[in-house]
C-alpha cells in the first residue's frame, strides 16, 4: 500500500483510502501498521498523515470501525471519517472538474399554477460555434412528466397552450453544446410566467398555541395562525387535525375563505379523556389537495405534546347521619348513610353514578346491593370543577341485629378508590335507651366529658346533676350545655371544669352525678345494659373525683 501510493499514483490524482471488512471478528492490527515504519523507514499513518490524515492515529483506539479518508495525491486532504463502531455508515461526497462538449440541467418543480402564460430565458458568453436551446416539460398531478416542446431555440416560448389543469407542473430543461473550445455558455436566467394559484400557509407568529403536557381530561384547545399571502382567493379553507398516539384521532373542519393577502386564527379543542401518554399533533390546511395551491410545503405542522395519565385514587367516605363510625358501633335504626367520592381531577367528572356502588348484608346474611339502577339510590354529581366530590345518600329502615356495610368506587379514568373496598359493621337496636354514663378522666383536676350510648332514638331531655356526698346538687348542667347527641356512643362536646353553678370551684374531693334521661312521652328512658359501664355504677349514681 505504501508503495502503491508513493510510486504509482500520479500526483494530483483524487485518492479514496477505505476500510473494508470480511466478517464481524475482523480487526486493523494496528500495531503492525506502525511497526512498518521499522522495514520501511514508514507506515501507512505517517504517510496518510502527510496527506492530511487527523483521524488515523484514532484507529488504535478501535478494534474495528469504518475509517475513510479522500485526498488530491501530494496536494491536499478533502474529507476524513471515523466511526464509533462497525454500525455507523459514513458518507463522503466528491467534486471536481470535468470537461465535456456538451450538457444540460433541469430545473426545479415549477407550479402549480391556474394557467401557463410564456418561458423567458437568455444565455451569456455564447461563441460561434455554441448551441443553446430550451425544452419544457409537464408533469401532471402524478408526477409523470411528458415532454411538451423540445429543444426550442426561442428565448421567449408560448406556452399559453400548455393546459395547466393537466399539467399543473413544468420543469425546464436547459441544454449547451460547444464542440470546438469546450467552454459552456452560461445561463443568465429563466423565467415561467403564470397566473397564480392561492398560497395559504401556517402563519405562527399570528398565533400558536399547542400545550407542551396537559392533564388526562384537560381540554386541548389549539390555536393556529394562518394566512393567505398570494393574491388570489382561497375558498371556505378544510383543516385537518391528526392526533397521532394511543386512541389517536383525525378532525375535520371547514372554515371561512381566506382571502388574498388575509389572516384569521384557526380554533379548535379536542378531548383528552380516552387519551394518555405521548402524542403529535400534525396540523394540515387545504388537506387532500381539496383546493389547488402553488405550494403545500407550508401548509402542514407538527407539535409532539404529553398527557399526563389520571392514575391518582379518588378517596371514599362514608358517613351515619354525619358521623364517621368504626367496626361495632351502634347507629339509628334510619341512618342517613352518605357515601362521598373525591377526586383531584378538575377534568374527568366523577358525574357517573354507575362508578359508585354500596352493599348491605343484613342480620340475616342476605345481602342487597344498592347502585344507579335502585330507586333508594340518590345520587348528586360534583357541582363545579373546583371541588370533583360526587355523593351517594341512603336511607334504609333497618331492624335488630348486626350489618355489614361495603362500598366500592372509581374515577373517571378506572382508579379504584382503594386496593380494598370500603367496609365497616355495625349494630342496630330498635328499642329506644340509654346506658350508665361514666365521666372521663375521672380523676381529673381542669376538666372531665362525659361517656355514654344511646340506642334507637335520641331522647327529648337530659340533664347531669352533680351533687355532694350528703346529695346536694352543687351543678346541673343542661342539654343545651350538653351539646348534639346521636344514636350510638356519645362523648359530650361539653367539658366540666369542677365548678358550681355559681361558677365557684369545688373543693378536692369525691362527687356523686347522676344523668337523667327522658324520652318523647316524658318518662325516663330504658337502661341499655353496658357491663363495663355499669360495673361503676351503683343506684343509677356514679363517683367522681377533683384532684387539683
Amino acid at each position: 500500500v505504501i508503495d502503491f501510493i508513493k510510486n504509482n499514483i500520479p500526483n494530483g490524482f483524487y485518492v479514496s483510502f477505505f476500510s473494508v471488512y470480511t466478517n464481524d471478528k475482523a480487526v486493523f492490527n494496528f500495531k503492525d501498521w506502525e511497526a512498518d515504519s521499522l522495514l520501511y523507514g514508514e507506515s501507512i499513518v505517517s504517510l496518510l498523515r502527510k496527506q492530511g490524515a487527523f483521524k488515523i492515529n484514532d484507529l488504535k483506539n478501535r478494534d474495528i470501525a469504518p475509517y475513510t479518508f479522500i485526498f488530491k495525491n501530494n496536494e491536499f486532504a478533502i474529507s476524513e471519517g471515523l466511526g464509533e463502531d462497525i454500525n455507523e455508515v459514513i458518507i463522503n461526497k466528491l467534486e471536481f472538474d470535468y470537461s465535456g462538449q456538451d450538457g444540460n440541467f433541469k430545473s426545479i418543480l415549477v407550479g402549480p399554477a391556474k394557467s401557463w402564460k410564456n418561458v423567458l430565458w437568455r444565455s451569456v458568453e455564447v461563441e460561434a460555434a455554441d448551441t443553446t436551446l430550451m425544452s419544457v416539460i409537464g408533469i401532471d398531478n402524478n408526477g409523470n412528466e411528458k415532454l411538451i416542446i423540445a429543444k426550442s431555440n426561442l428565448e421567449n416560448i408560448d406556452i399559453s397552450g400548455i393546459n395547466a389543469t393537466k399539467y399543473p407542473y413544468l420543469k425546464l430543461d436547459y441544454y449547451c453544446s460547444d464542440i470546438k473550445l469546450r467552454t459552456p455558455p452560461q445561463l443568465e436566467y429563466w423565467r415561467v410566467l403564470a397566473n397564480p394559484l392561492p398560497d395559504g400557509e401556517i402563519d405562527p407568529f399570528l398565533a400558536l398555541s399547542i400545550p407542551d403536557s396537559l392533564q388526562q381530561g384537560e381540554p386541548l384547545n389549539v390555536k393556529i395562525g394562518v394566512a393567505n399571502n398570494s393574491n388570489a382567493n382561497l375558498d371556505s379553507l378544510l383543516t385537518k387535525l391528526v392526533l397521532t398516539g394511543e386512541n389517536g384521532q383525525t378532525t375535520y373542519l371547514r372554515k371561512a375563505p381566506l382571502t388574498s393577502n388575509n389572516k384569521y386564527v384557526y380554533e379548535n379543542s379536542l378531548d383528552t379523556r380516552p387519551l394518555k401518554g405521548e402524542y403529535t399533533l400534525g396540523f394540515e390546511i387545504n388537506p387532500e389537495n381539496d383546493q389547488i395551491e402553488s405550494e403545500k410545503l407550508n401548509n402542514i405542522g407538527l407539535k409532539k405534546f404529553k398527557i399526563i395519565p389520571d392514575r391518582v385514587n379518588p378517596l371514599l367516605d362514608v358517613s351515619f347521619d354525619g358521623i364517621k363510625i368504626i367496626n361495632g358501633d351502634i347507629v339509628a335504626p334510619k341512618p342517613l348513610i352518605k357515601v362521598e367520592l373525591k377526586d383531584e381531577n378538575k377534568f374527568l367528572m366523577l358525574d357517573n353514578a354507575e362508578d359508585i356502588e354500596v352493599t348491605l348484608q343484613y342480620p340475616d346474611l342476605k345481602t342487597k346491593t344498592f347502585n344507579a339502577a335502585s330507586p333508594e339510590f340518590k345520587f348528586t354529581a360534583p357541582q363545579s370543577a373546583d371541588n370533583n366530590t360526587a355523593f351517594v345518600e341512603l336511607n334504609p329502615d333497618l331492624v335488630d341485629g348486626e350489618y355489614l356495610l361495603k362500598v366500592k368506587g372509581k374515577d373517571a379514568s378506572g382508579n379504584a378508590s382503594g386496593r380494598y373496598n370500603y367496609e365497616v359493621s355495625f349494630k342496630v337496636i330498635t328499642k329506644q335507651s340509654v346506658s350508665n354514663v361514666l365521666n372521663y378522666p375521672n380523676p381529673f383536676s381542669t376538666s372531665t366529658k362525659f361517656l355514654f350510648t344511646i340506642t334507637g332514638k335520641v331522647p327529648q331531655s337530659v340533664r347531669i346533676q352533680i351533687m355532694t356526698l350528703s346529695g346536694k346538687v352543687v351543678k346541673e348542667i343542661t342539654e343545651n350545655e350538653i351539646g348534639p347527641l346521636k344514636v350510638g356512643d356519645n362523648m359530650t362536646q361539653y367539658a366540666w371544669n369542677g365548678t358550681d353553678d355559681f361558677g365557684s370551684k369545688l373543693a378536692n374531693g369525691v362527687y356523686l352525678y347522676k344523668v337523667i334521661f327522658k324520652g318523647d312521652d316524658g318518662a325516663n328512658t330504658s337502661i341499655y345494659q353496658n357491663k363495663n359501664i355499669d360495673k361503676f355504677i351503683s343506684n343509677g349514681f356514679g363517683k367522681l373525683v377533683i384532684v387539683r
